[in-house]
């Protein structure tokens, strides 16, 4: 809420503290992670791709499991590590931190903080990636793919609803927007990331086949 840019001197991913965590935890962290690896590129994605339902799964000897989470920080980490470095004050490549993040942050307003925020990105995710099809040309099976490794890390698509134009009001207020008009970082791939400008009435539309879906 303060949005104060001021960077770590240390970053801890403590294993043995993260296993005592409730499950809802570990889902808003499988968003990010899933976020991460396909910001990072294809051989993050997948990595992931190939291992999301072994990640989402505890039923495997405890090492082995701290190990692939361990990998799966790894990865994680190292990739907002690298574009906060390039880009601490968040004026280019940072941005694309943000992916899902327009939608989620607007569930989270219209449901009072209410919704996990790993939750509300993997609902975000989901979202761009359809709106990407339409917003910037990418393939739909692009879309079914990103829906596919959220469904294997056990975050489903969400079984709640809320109105298109309360969405719309709380994206309007997102801050990668400007004078200009309404902006959304979008994918094409994984790697191939992108922050364009949206016709408002298009994503009103798109808002629109979600809370039909939804409702």
């Amino acid at each position: 809420l303060v949005g104060t840019f001021r960077q770590p001197a240390f970053v801890s991913a403590e294993l043995k503290s993260l296993v005592t965590l409730p499950d809802i935890q570990w889902k808003n962290g499988y968003a990010e992670i899933a976020k991460a690896a396909l910001i990072s590129g294809s051989e993050d994605w997948d990595w992931l791709s190939e291992r999301a339902r072994q990640l989402a799964s505890q039923a495997q000897p405890e090492t082995e499991y701290l190990e692939l989470v361990q990998e799966a920080l790894v990865r994680a980490v190292g990739l907002k590590a690298r574009l906060v470095s390039a880009d601490p004050l968040e004026s280019g490549v940072r941005i694309f931190l943000n992916y899902g993040h327009s939608f989620a942050h607007a569930l989270e307003t219209v449901s009072n903080h209410s919704i996990d925020h790993g939750l509300a990105v993997a609902e975000g995710i989901r979202f761009a990636s359809r709106l990407a099809v339409e917003a910037i040309g990418a393939d739909p099976d692009f879309a079914d793919r990103q829906g596919a490794i959220l469904d294997a890390l056990g975050l489903e698509a969400m079984q709640i609803s809320f109105t298109a134009d309360e969405l719309f009001a709380a994206m309007l207020g997102d801050k990668k927007n400007d004078s200009r008009g309404l902006r959304m970082v979008f994918a094409s791939a994984p790697g191939e990331m992108e922050v364009k400008r949206i016709d408002p009435d298009l994503l009103k539309i798109y808002l629109l086949y979600w809370e039909e879906a939804h409702s």
